[in-house]
């Protein structure tokens, strides 16, 4: 049996970019895990990697389309007159910065809830992570900088594995590692989502990502399927960050 945290939380909105998307910025159903783990090690104030297994479930509302103005720059981007339509003036560097303006649709999901489970590595920082979910320096988002995230309860459980006696339907949607598919016990559309990364010799990340399945409310998940669940009964399905 292992100690977790369970994070319930509100967003009136959001957007889980995904990245592909550009003009159109489409959204994931569910914040993908290198944005939970973002956001936990932005509240704590970790400076480095702290290895944690993240588990996601929740739901939203409905979807809107918000048009919105972007701005794109590079903070050593020299301004140029032909690729540029706006600057600002950098004293550091002391020249401009060049600033790029363009018209964007985003994909808002409207009225989620999630339900998060964190599992340390190092489970002697659990009740740390819990006080400052509780009490952060600044307000927690999940998603862009403005989507404010509300935490509703967080709380530690525990959470042991044990085998589905019977088929199941799910409550709410879930990510699901593809691994539970490949023994035929579930079905669900197939993502691959960014988890942590690692800065090469050129300063570019490089991207460590997981297939999981997300898998909707009222999908089937079959009897014999080796599942975690927490001691209130909601189910867990744990992705691993790697080091």
């Amino acid at each position: 049996m292992d100690k977790a945290i369970k994070l319930k939380i509100y967003q009136d909105l959001a957007n889980y970019k995904t990245p592909t998307s550009y003009q159109l910025r489409e959204s994931y159903p569910l914040p993908p895990f290198s944005t939970v783990i973002g956001m936990v090690h932005k509240a704590c104030g970790f400076t480095q990697y702290v290895p944690m297994s993240i588990g996601i479930q929740g739901e939203y509302f409905s979807k809107i389309n918000n048009y919105q103005i972007m701005y794109y720059f590079h903070p050593t981007a020299k301004y140029e007159e032909v690729r540029h339509q706006m600057w600002v003036e950098c004293s550091s560097l002391d020249r401009k910065i060049g600033i790029n303006r363009s018209p964007a649709v985003l994909e808002l999901l409207v009225d989620v809830r999630l339900i998060i489970h964190i599992k340390m590595k190092d489970a002697g920082r659990l009740e740390e992570v819990i006080e400052k979910l509780k009490r952060p320096d600044e307000y927690i988002s999940l998603g862009r900088r403005e989507d404010l995230a509300y935490i509703e309860d967080v709380k530690l459980v525990d959470v042991e594995e044990t085998d589905l006696e019977k088929d199941y339907v799910l409550p709410t949607n879930f990510y699901i590692p593809a691994q539970m598919k490949k023994e035929g016990q579930m079905s669900g559309t197939l993502y691959n989502l960014n988890v942590t990364y690692k800065v090469d010799k050129n300063g570019f990340r490089k991207w460590n990502r997981e297939q999981v399945f997300y898998a909707s409310r009222n999908s089937l998940l079959y009897g014999g399927a080796a599942v975690n669940r927490d001691n209130d009964g909601d189910l867990v399905f744990f992705v691993e960050g790697v080091e």
